[in-house]
Parts: C-alpha cells; sequence; structure tokens
C-alpha cells in the first residue's frame, strides 16, 4: 500500500516538477527517505523524471493517475486538513471500509488490523468528526467528507493493481479492496489460474467457483479469481452469496442471471443464503441495486416491469430460469414458493 510519505510526495508535486531536495524540503521527509519513495513510486508510475538542462540537477513531476486526481479532490475538499500529514495506510483502510454494512470486527477480519486497532482508528476519525456513529447502525462518513472515501478506494485499486500486476501483467481488475480484489487473468497468463488456486490468497469465484455449490455450468471464458491478503484461516474460500455477487461484479447478462437465480434459490432452500444476506454482501461490492432486482425479479416471478430500464434487457425470461432449473434437477416455482417472509421486505 501506499505510505503517508508517498501521499506527502506525491501532494508536494502537485504545482509543479521539484528536484530532490525541494521535495525533501516541502515535505519534512529526509533526503533518504525521499530518493527511496520517488524510486518506488516511479516503478509504481506515479512519478517521473525529468530529463533536464539545468547541470546536474534532477527534477520530478506527478503523472496523470487516478490516484493523484483523488488525493488532489479530497485535499480540496477538507482545505483546514493536512491530508497527508493526517492519513496513514491503517486510517485510509478503514476509512475504505466505514461506508459498509460493518462493525470494527468485521472489518478487522477483512484487513491486516486488530479489532483493538480498527476501533481505535474509528474513534480517531469520530474525534476528528470525519465519521459519524449513530446510537444504532453502523459508522457512516459524513456527506462532505466523502471524497476521503474516494481517496481510499483509489489508493486501494493503485496497490492491487500494483501487487497483481508481477503475476497478472495483463489482467482486469473487476473490483479492489485494501486486502482483496476480484481479478480476470489476460490472455497471456489465464492458465495460471489453476496454479493459483491453491494458494492461501487465491481461489476461483463467480461461475467458475458454482460447481462447489452443485451446479457445475460450462464456463467458456477465463475464470474469474478472488484474492484476499488477509485471510486469517488460512483457507480461503467463497461462500454462495460472494460467489454471485462476484459474478454479477463482473457482468450482467442472461445465461449469467439465471444461473445466479438457481444458486441463490437453491442456497435459501439449503440455508446456507438468506436474502438479506445476500443483500448485505452485495453493498460490500456496491451491488445493492443489482441485488435487490434479481431479488424482486425472482419474487415476482420474472415480472420485467419491476426490473429498472437500464438492466432489463440483461435478464432471461421467467421460462428459461425455470428450464434451467429444471435441467439442474430444481423445481424453480417450488423454491420460489418456499421462500421466506424475510424476501418480501428486502
Amino acid at each position: 500500500m501506499l505510505q503517508q510519505s508517498d501521499l506527502k510526495i506525491l501532494s508536494s508535486l502537485r504545482q509543479k516538477s521539484l528536484e530532490g531536495s525541494e521535495i525533501s524540503e516541502r515535505t519534512g521527509l529526509a533526503s533518504g527517505t525521499v530518493r527511496r519513495r520517488v524510486a518506488t513510486l516511479r516503478e509504481q508510475e506515479l512519478v517521473e523524471r525529468l530529463e533536464t538542462t539545468e547541470g546536474s540537477k534532477i527534477f520530478y513531476r506527478r503523472q496523470q493517475s487516478d490516484v493523484a486526481t483523488a488525493l488532489d479532490t479530497a485535499a480540496d475538499s477538507v482545505p483546514h486538513v493536512d491530508l497527508p500529514d493526517f492519513l496513514t495506510p491503517s486510517l485510509l483502510t478503514v476509512l475504505y471500509w466505514v461506508e459498509k454494512p460493518l462493525g470494527p470486527s468485521e472489518i478487522a477480519t477483512r484487513v491486516d488490523l486488530s479489532r483493538v486497532r480498527v476501533q481505535q482508528l474509528l474513534s480517531t476519525l469520530v474525534r476528528r468528526q470525519f465519521v459519524t456513529k449513530p446510537d444504532r447502525g453502523h459508522y457512516e462518513l459524513k456527506s462532505e467528507y466523502k471524497k476521503l472515501g474516494r481517496l481510499a478506494e483509489a489508493v486501494a485499486r493503485h496497490t492491487q493493481r500494483v501487487e497483481i500486476k508481477p503475476v497478472f501483467p495483463d489482467a482486469t481488475i473487476v473490483w479492489a479492496a485494501p486486502c482483496e480484489a476480484l481479478v480476470v487473468p489476460g490472455e497471456s497468463t489465464k492458465g495460471l489460474a489453476d496454479e493459483l488456486v491453491d494458494d492461501t490468497e487465491w481461489t476461483v469465484t463467480g461461475l467458475a467457483a458454482f460447481p462447489q455449490f452443485g451446479f457445475d455450468f460450462t464456463v467458456a471464458d477465463a475464470p474469474l479469481l478472488y484474492r484476499n491478503t488477509a485471510e486469517k484461516t488460512g483457507d480461503l474460500q467463497v461462500h454462495p452469496a460472494e460467489a454471485v455477487c462476484h459474478a454479477l461484479c463482473r457482468r450482467i447478462e442472461h445465461r449469467l442471471v439465471r444461473f445466479c437465480i438457481l444458486v441463490v434459490l437453491d442456497g435459501v432452500m439449503r440455508g446456507e443464503i438468506s436474502l438479506t444476506g445476500l443483500q448485505e454482501t452485495a453493498s460490500i461490492y456496491g451491488m445493492e441495486r443489482e441485488i435487490e432486482a434479481l431479488v424482486t425479479f425472482v419474487e415476482q416471478r420474472g415480472d420485467s416491469n419491476v426490473l429498472p430500464t437500464d438492466l432489463s434487457s440483461s435478464f432471461p425470461s421467467w421460462q428459461r430460469v425455470v428450464d434451467t432449473g429444471t435441467q439442474y434437477d430444481l423445481d424453480v416455482e417450488r423454491a420460489v414458493s418456499q421462500l421466506p417472509e424475510e424476501t418480501g421486505e428486502s
């Protein structure tokens, strides 16, 4: 992850190119630290070295990047705060998760921090009035500080890209969090997926994981991989609700929606999925709207009129869902009729 010193250096280069000694003067960092961190930032394509005619002087400038843009936007939104001086990597990690439906213990399970440390960081954010905590409910980032959340997202995506690139240089990152990512390998490296699934940091997910839940659907394209560097059990697995959300993060189309519906219905019947839990999982991946549409579509037995206009063309006919269920020995109509009452409150 980017270090606090990296944010200071990027911030110092916002207005103009600087020599190493000028960066050191503006940031208060030792010259040796500046040299090391600038070298790292160059490797990560956040800073570039300029060719000059001014003798032996070497200047550096900031490259265009999502991180730089998010840093500037966040800094402008809180002019009374020296963000690079305030934002540690740990604080950025907690800022990423603070808007999700997770408490301190749940956040701690997803990051390389203890529950006590997460609670301390949340308390710091509350004390500095960036975050509020309702009497009941989860912590919330105040509306005027939403740009801090966007910075945390940009840093998380950048970190994942840097760490994944040596393994999958042509991969597409579908979703990224401080210690997690959904990754589609490129053509030149998709063969590595089979080698990595036994790694404690990687596993298959989405459609490729559905056979684990009894649905061996044909997978023609590159598998979707889930990476988690904070998994504390040493046995990385995905829950059916996660696999469904992961699959729809990648794309939404007729065939995939049909398969996701079957996994959801079967999971509910087996007690492995609750629709409330599914929607909470969706909020982690920013898929609340899509999962709500899927649940409503199922409850209404394929009434496309209940779907948002931009999603309706991506959903199959109800008869296709029923027929696909028959192929996999799942009575879709019976499964829907047995859905618990919680679905009516979703």
